[in-house]
Order: C-alpha cells, then structure tokens, then sequence
C-alpha cells in the first residue's frame, strides 16, 4: 500500500483537478461566451483531456498544465474563476448545514437523555463518588475521562476538621433541589457562555464547601454515597436541620470527590415509523406537545421511555413485573431484567396517588391510535403513570445508537 504519491502521481491529480473545473466553467457558461473564448475554452479541454488520459505523460508536462489552462479560465470563468476565498467557503458552508437540517429532520436526530428514568438502559447526568483518596483517578485519568465520558472532577478538602453534615431544604428557603439546600450562582456554558450552575453547600465541622455542578446534575448520588449506617437527620444548632453522614474528617484530610458523567447522547432513527408501526420494547423519543397530561412547562420538549403497550391492550403492574394482556410482557430483554430485578434494574412499580390516569395496581386498557410508555427506572420515572397515553402523531422515533460518551452503552440501543 503506498501511503506517500509520487510526484508525477500529485501532478496528474492536480491536472485531472484543472480539467473539472474547465469543464465546470464551460457547463455553466457555454451559453453566454463568444464564439472565440467558447472554442478557445473548448479546444483546451479537449487537450488536457487527452493528457489526462496519457498514462505515458510524464511529469514535466503534467506540471505545466495550471500555466496553459489558467489564463483561459481567467478569460471565460466569470464568477467561477478565480476562485474567491469567502464565496467559495459561504457556499460549502450553507450546503453542510443544508445536509445537517435535512438528516436531522428526515433522517437521524440527535438526542441527549435529559433524566436517569430510563437508567440504566440509558443515563442521564450521573456520578462517581470516591471516598478514598486512593480511589480518585490520577490528572492523565482524569484528562482521559474528560474526553472519552465528558467528565468533570469536583473535589472536597478539609481545612478544619469535622464531621461531614449536609444541611436540608428549609421552608421559605429558595432551593434548587427539594431535599437538600441549594442556591443557582452564575457559571459558563462550554467555559465562555454565560450560564447558571446549581451551588450545594456541605459543612465539614464549621466550615462550608460550596461546590457548583450543573443545574440538573442529580446531587442525590453525592448525598446517598456520603450516608453511612450511622447518618441520621437532626436539628443542629448552626445550620439547622442537617443530615448528619457518621463521617469524620482530620483537618488537611481529603473529605470527598466525585466525577459528573454526561448524559448519554444517541441518534435516533426518525424515517421507519414513517413505514412501520412502532413495537413493543422499542425505546422511543417522542414529543410532549399533544399529551394531555403533561404540564405546560414540559410541552414542547422530547421524552425517550420505552413502549409498553398499543392500543387494544391491557395494562398491569404486579410488582415487579409488568403485565400485558394477562401475560408477563415481552418485546424486550429489560423487561426480564426489571422482573427479576437483575442487576441495577429496580422492577416495575405501581405509582398510588390520587388523580392518576393510570397507577398501576389495576389494568387498564389503552385506547386506539394511542401508546403506553414506561420509565426502565420505574421508581424514578415519570411516564404513562403520571400523565397517561401518547397520541400517535406524537412519535418522532426510535433511539437506535448511543455515540457518546465512550462508554460500554456505546453503539445499538436496546
């Protein structure tokens, strides 16, 4: 295999360049030239046409092919020769984005899982946390990991000795989580937009650390790694009402870090349900728009859950396993996992509260031209439970590969 082009290779490709754009200009404006310049323009394709074709044509002849031709085009080339730099560039660039809207529209739509209700088929934002300082990844890892799974490292350092306390939402007091308190603090989007980051404190002893992370980063991993056997919640007289973790920390001591890892970013196929019926078991981006339940503040965005159910079909929840007409259902190996609640799949769950079109400890059939949609997170999810069918106008396709980050969700979608 040659990897490197002999010079008389590089002049015959440069001619057989020169020829294309000869015979450009002359598809383009044969019609408005003079007699003369058209036969001139004319006779020089011809020309290097048949040099082009000359095997034999050796390099010095090739390499004079830009001085005979250039002044020719320079005559009958009009707008497309010379060549300008900032047409030329516009033009590329508007086909690009052409190409870019219409795969998007028609073909494959990008699409970032906004949630961990479909965990852990698919993540939203997710962390790992690390107790140990022994256990954080070295600064080449972690440069690595910021590439490969769009990572971002926060750390927590002791100046004063303490234990570990996690004060809680107070009422009256503006929070951006409901459990634990929290405040939104200017940041940056891709470090130079201006943005807005959510800012949690955690006190060590008496000292705050304020550490900012992304307003839907799920501070729940952080908190639930922190609590011990021995956390407990209590009135403290400084900070109020705490959550108290059991862990104590030496003053200069690492306390805490934690990696964020980016939501799962995939493709999803917009042209087959144009063709095909969408099945059961295929986890599915639809839009939010024409869903009644849905409150206003979420119309207009996209969901990815995974279908349960079409019209005709009957619904069950009998924990943890999820029934469809009378049957455990198939269509999909999460399905099993969620029944024996393998792994990290939780099962299925019923969702008893008032006012719900469907909470699951009784079926329910679903209407036509109509789907039922299910969280893989159950527990976590909120889906046809909550705010009932998806209108079948509503499907915009199926997620069919996960191309970010490199991790081992990496390629077909389940």
């Amino acid at each position: 295999m040659l990897f490197f082009r002999s010079s008389r290779e590089k002049a015959r490709r440069q001619a057989i360049e020169w020829l294309r754009l000869a015979q450009k200009v002359h598809a383009y404006r044969c019609d408005v030239l003079d007699v003369k310049r058209r036969a001139h323009l004319e006779g020089e394709i011809t020309h290097l046409r048949a040099l082009v074709a000359d095997k034999e044509a050796d390099e010095a002849t090739l390499s004079k092919v830009g001085d005979r031709i250039e002044p020719v085009l320079r005559a009958t080339g009009g707008s497309f020769y010379p060549r300008k730099f900032l047409p030329e560039n516009v033009e590329m660039l508007l086909v690009a984005a052409i190409v870019v809207i219409a795969l998007r529209t028609f073909f494959f739509q990008p699409f970032k899982i906004p949630t961990n209700s479909m965990y852990p088929t698919y993540n939203g934002i997710t962390a790992e946390v690390y107790l140990e300082e022994a256990a954080v990844p070295s600064a080449p890892m972690r440069a690595l990991r910021s590439v490969a799974l769009g990572s971002g490292h926060r750390r927590a350092v002791a100046e004063g000795g303490g234990e570990i306390l996690i004060p809680l939402a107070m009422p009256g007091v503006a929070s951006v989580h409901p459990n634990f308190r929290g405040r939104v603090v200017p940041g940056r989007q891709w470090f130079i937009l201006p943005g807005v980051q959510a800012q949690y404190t955690f006190f060590i002893g008496d000292q705050a650390v304020d550490l900012n992370v992304p307003m839907d980063f799920p501070i729940d991993w952080v908190v639930n790694a922190l609590a011990g056997e021995e956390s407990s919640i209590v009135n403290h007289p400084r900070h109020g009402r705490v959550l108290r973790t059991g862990r104590r920390i030496e003053a200069g001591q690492f306390a805490f870090a934690f990696d964020i890892l980016t939501g799962d970013q995939l493709f999803v196929d917009r042209l087959s349900y144009h063709f095909i019926r969408p099945k059961v078991g295929h986890p599915v981006v639809f839009l939010t728009d024409n869903i009644e339940g849905i409150s206003e503040r979420e119309r207009g965005k996209y969901y990815i859950k995974r279908l349960v159910g079409e019209g005709g079909d009957t619904i069950e929840i009998r924990e943890p396993v999820l029934y469809r007409n009378g049957a455990p259902i198939e269509g999909s190996d999460v399905f099993r996992r969620n029944a024996e609640r393998e792994g990290r799949h939780p099962g299925y769950v019923t969702m008893a509260a008032a006012r719900l079109p469907f909470s699951g400890e009784r079926p329910v059939e679903i209407p036509e031209n109509t789907f039922f949609v299910l969280g893989d997170n159950s527990p976590n999810s909120l889906d046809s439970r909550a705010w009932g069918f998806v209108p079948k106008d509503a499907m915009v396709g199926r997620a069919f590969f996960i191309y970010y980050p490199f991790s081992r969700r990496w390629g077909p979608s389940e």
